[in-house]
């Protein structure tokens, strides 16, 4: 008896699993359709949506968090890392509250494919006048980058800040390392924005 429940249930997860990525493709597919219509030079976009949702379709698994996107976080996935050139199956982007974020990695990815991208011209610890700024408490670590894109007269200032009672289980053991990575994203965030107007038509 056990062993038949046992097939029932996995037959039964198999079939939800199904289930749950077709109503993804639908989903997609009429994104897709969306971007087209609203936007008929955007075919090459759209090829390479379709061609990286194909490869995630046949084997989910590439994501280590795949199995656990519902459709609509999948779709906002793909959508989001196609209109910005990244690689869903990388370090490039990660899934916070079913939508997508850009990493440090993959702000790097952008600033560099820009052809714009100019170096940190800063990326240093917080002096103590720029903690007493931001009003960094004395057990926090401080850090500030700038990034500086061609063209544009003025760099971009990004700060960060980790300490021992950061939320992020990271600052417990490298709070330095933490605090240069949220200068450096918050500095090529502001250089290098990411594009958000791929129209998500479906809520996660």
């Amino acid at each position: 008896m056990g062993s038949c429940c046992h097939a029932y249930h996995a037959r039964s997860g198999r079939g939800s699993r199904r289930a749950a990525r077709s109503e993804g493709a639908t989903a997609f597919e009429k994104a897709l359709l969306a971007i087209g219509e609203a936007e008929p030079g955007r075919q090459a976009e759209v090829a390479r949506l379709r061609a990286l949702w194909a490869a995630f379709q046949s084997n989910p698994a590439e994501l280590s968090w795949g199995d656990n996107l519902s459709p609509q976080a999948a779709v906002r996935l793909f959508l989001f890392c196609g209109a910005n050139g990244l690689d869903p199956a990388s370090s490039d982007v990660f899934m916070l509250g079913n939508r997508p974020y850009v990493s440090l990695d993959g702000r790097l990815k952008m600033a560099h494919r820009s052809g714009d991208f100019d170096g940190f011209v800063d990326d240093r610890p917080m002096t103590e006048e720029e903690r007493k700024t931001y009003r960094v408490a004395p057990d926090q670590h401080g850090w500030v980058a700038r990034v500086k894109r061609k063209g544009c007269q003025y760099a971009f200032l990004g700060t960060g800040t980790a300490g021992p009672n950061d939320r992020n289980p990271v600052a417990k053991q490298f709070p330095l390392d933490l605090a240069q990575k949220r200068a450096r994203e918050g500095a090529l965030k502001l250089a290098f924005p990411a594009d958000v107007s791929v129209p998500y038509i479906v809520d996660a």
